[in-house]
């Protein structure tokens, strides 16, 4: 099973666990974003790649990202409803659906 967490660290230095919910790469802004729950609440922040594997959060800029990132949100949420996996990248959420198949390449937990 693949850790689906995230560790944030707040100003005072206090560490979060944060469960990812999904990522998300935007043509539009040609940023990636990841999009988490921390304390029950869902968050999201712009993800910046450091090229070994690692990388480093940053704040979401403006309104119009933030609107994009609460409507997949929304989709997700509505896909975890109906019983699809989520919208990953593979399958776009139709894995687990009536009639998708158990064949899904993309070895989510949905089939």
């Amino acid at each position: 099973m693949t850790d689906r967490t995230i560790t944030l660290v707040g100003d005072d230095g206090k560490e979060v666990k944060a469960e990812i919910l999904f990522t998300y790469y935007s043509e539009e802004y040609d940023r990636n974003y990841v999009v988490f729950m921390v304390e029950g609440q869902p968050s999201a922040a712009i993800y910046f790649d450091d090229g070994n594997g690692a990388g480093r959060l940053g704040d979401i800029e403006t309104e119009d990202e933030w609107d994009m990132l609460n409507d997949l949100l929304e989709e997700f949420v509505n896909n975890q409803k109906e019983g699809a996996c989520g919208g990953c990248s593979g399958c776009q959420g139709e894995c687990g659906q009536e009639g998708s198949g158990s064949d899904c390449s993309c070895n989510c937990k949905g089939n």
